[in-house]
């Protein structure tokens, strides 16, 4: 079975997005970033400290993240529609840059000298015409404080006014068992326009659970209701793909970037999930050469329309 999905990576153009991020340069010459992210297991938060790090040329463990707080951080539309990386980790980018920009600004007012001859790298900002003119970060930091009775502090607005959209391209092979109506998933091919992964084995991750997922609304997952809308039984009758269950599904990311997101990156969000369960619906009717529409296609489900298909 083959299905293709798609999704947006933002609100833009049907309503309005932006984001806010705000970063702080402490004494220690670590870079604290304030921006209001959730992470629903998915990695969210090491995404952007990796984004900023590599934006600020910072080792991983000098750049703070923490997860959103609207009473704290700044304000923003929500984690939804995918928007999260593509949006709020372009305004990091951005922020980041103008932060190097401030650091200059400093070390050139300390140093006396004018601020386009001032270079930012490796965790120091010198001068190019006089090279014996260096500060680490932790001393900007410092000198800012006693010196020029400042904070280096950045806060950068960023409205997205594109949507390039991302697409997903799934391939199942299967094995139904006519006659206990098992369906087992053999192999499995998840192939995503991504842009460019930011931490790819969370994005591989990301995509195999969405895939069981996917793959157990296909075939298991179902809640009967009473005619008052109340369910009937409980989650024990709910039935998961479980661990011995799940495919081995390989993963392929076509990375051209060339978007307005951080690097080039797109999300990998909700659009992993959009083709599953059209895929392995799919490949059950190329093995039964049926043409089942509904979902799950639970054993009871395939014995009943193979007994009623041999009746007729």
């Amino acid at each position: 079975g083959v299905a293709l999905g798609a999704h947006v990576n933002s609100f833009y153009p049907s309503k309005t997005d932006y984001a806010r991020v705000d970063m702080r340069l402490s004494e220690t010459g670590s870079v604290h970033c304030n921006i209001t992210l959730h992470d629903h297991g998915c990695g969210t938060v090491t995404a952007f400290q990796m984004i900023a790090a590599e934006e600020l040329g910072l080792p991983l463990n000098k750049v703070a993240v923490g997860e959103g707080d609207t009473r704290y951080t700044p304000l923003d539309v929500g984690c939804f529609s995918s928007r999260t990386t593509f949006v709020q980790g372009r305004a990091t980018v951005e922020c980041a840059r103008k932060f190097k920009a401030r650091l200059a600004d400093h070390a050139s007012r300390l140093a006396g000298i004018p601020a386009d001859d001032m270079v930012v790298e490796e965790e120091t900002v010198h001068s190019v015409s006089r090279p014996e003119i260096c500060y680490t970060w932790s001393q900007i930091a410092d000198q800012s404080q006693q010196v020029l009775k400042q904070e280096v502090f950045v806060s950068y607005e960023y409205i997205p006014d594109s949507n390039p959209g991302v697409a997903g391209a799934h391939y199942a092979l299967v094995e139904v068992d006519t006659y206990t109506g098992m369906t087992k998933i053999l192999d499995y091919l998840a192939v995503h326009d991504i842009g460019q992964a930011i931490n790819r084995e969370i994005c591989v991750a990301q995509t195999q659970g969405a895939v069981v997922m996917g793959s157990g609304a296909a075939l298991s997952e179902h809640v009967i209701t009473r005619a008052n809308g109340r369910p009937c039984g409980s989650l024990k009758d709910y039935h998961v793909i479980n661990s011995f269950e799940a495919p081995t599904v390989r993963v392929e990311f076509i990375e051209d970037g060339e978007t307005e997101g951080p690097y080039g990156a797109k999300s990998i969000g909700e659009v992993c999930h959009t083709p599953v369960t059209a895929a392995v619906v799919g490949a059950v009717n190329d093995a039964l050469d049926s043409d089942m529409n509904s979902i799950p296609l639970s054993p009871d489900v395939i014995t009943g329309y193979l007994r009623e298909r041999m009746e007729r």
